[in-house]
């Protein structure tokens, strides 16, 4: 039997934030959630999401599309609680010491990831 680990996706253009089940060590399982061909991850800790000391260290990996900004049609993107603004999908879990993909901690459920971040259609940059 595969072992799975619980992540967090978000899919700010139908307003959706909901845990989902994922097969653990497999980083192929990201694409789908994603909806991407290439992802990144930005990095936060605890202290981003909750004011629990016991949590602020903990390590808070948000899986981005990587080419998030260079889709066709509405941009929609995810501000962050450390206010950054990523496009497109995205999936949240966590890491152990030795950085692998471990999932969501129990203290970060479906309810304080939607009141701690925005999403909505994003203003292109003119460049």
């Amino acid at each position: 039997m595969t072992k799975t680990i619980s992540v967090i996706q978000i899919i700010p253009s139908l307003g959706v934030i909901a845990r989902r089940d994922m097969p653990a060590g497999d980083y192929r399982a990201f694409y789908p959630l994603l909806n991407c061909e290439a992802f990144d991850i930005a990095r936060t800790i605890g202290s981003d999401w909750t004011t629990r000391e016991e949590h602020a260290r903990a390590p808070i990996d948000v899986y981005c599309d990587d080419e998030g900004l260079m889709h066709d049609g509405p941009l929609y993107g995810t501000k962050l609680p450390s206010g950054q603004v990523l496009a497109g999908n995205l999936v949240i879990c966590s890491s152990d010491d030795e950085g692998e993909t471990i999932g969501v901690p129990d203290w970060l459920n479906v309810a304080l990831v939607m009141a701690r971040v925005q999403f909505g259609i994003m203003n292109p940059v003119e460049g």
